[in-house]
């Protein structure tokens, strides 16, 4: 019986541990885009000094949804959509930084699939691996998307990648909690026997 317990405990903390092993490699991200969150750049003197005179206000705004695989660091595109664009998209970047601070870029993105009047719009394009130096900053909300236009060669419009937090379903819950309770008795009935 003794040499079956290191088993049984190795079972137990590798079936409690599965659910979130299988959880941790994906990591999806939102984000939302506007012109005010270009312009909350515009005080950082690096920004300010390469913006052009800019003609006026842009009621431009865009969405995306991107997610990235830890485990093959492979970055993907879901999908990203926006209008209200005042110039033709010359160039589209993810960048690392906080909100209202700039940053260099981490990773270009594809033209879209559609850009016409002022909308655009992508769908499912791998970007490739995401430098692994930047992960962390990633994962902790510290990168964003600028949309670079003939109306503002800076940026158009910007907005931060903001992870989405996974809650565990209750499936497993039930068995993170089931795997604790048998690592529990095990250890309860050796600590018994001695």
């Amino acid at each position: 019986m003794r040499t079956l317990v290191p088993f049984v405990k190795l079972s137990v903390v590798a079936a409690a541990a599965a659910p979130f092993a299988a959880q941790a490699a994906l990591h999806d991200f939102t984000l939302f885009m506007d012109q005010a969150g270009e312009i909350a750049a515009s005080s950082d003197p690096v920004v300010a000094g390469k913006r052009a005179p800019v003609t006026g206000p842009s009621a431009a705004f865009g969405a995306g949804v991107f997610r990235y695989d830890d485990v093959s660091n492979l970055f993907t595109l879901m999908s990203m959509s926006g209008t209200g664009l005042m110039g033709a998209i010359t160039a589209q970047h993810i960048h690392v930084g906080a909100a209202g601070v700039s940053g260099a870029v981490v990773l270009g993105l594809p033209a879209p699939i559609f850009s016409a009047s002022g909308s655009f719009s992508y769908f499912a394009s791998p970007l490739g691996p995401f430098p692994e130096m930047h992960e962390m900053a990633l994962l902790s909300g510290m990168t964003y998307v600028n949309i670079h236009t003939t109306f503002d060669g800076v940026g158009e419009i910007r907005g931060q990648l903001t992870p989405v937090v996974v809650v565990p379903e209750p499936g497993s819950w039930a068995l993170m909690l089931g795997g604790l309770g048998l690592m529990g008795f095990v250890g309860g009935r050796r600590l018994r026997r001695r």
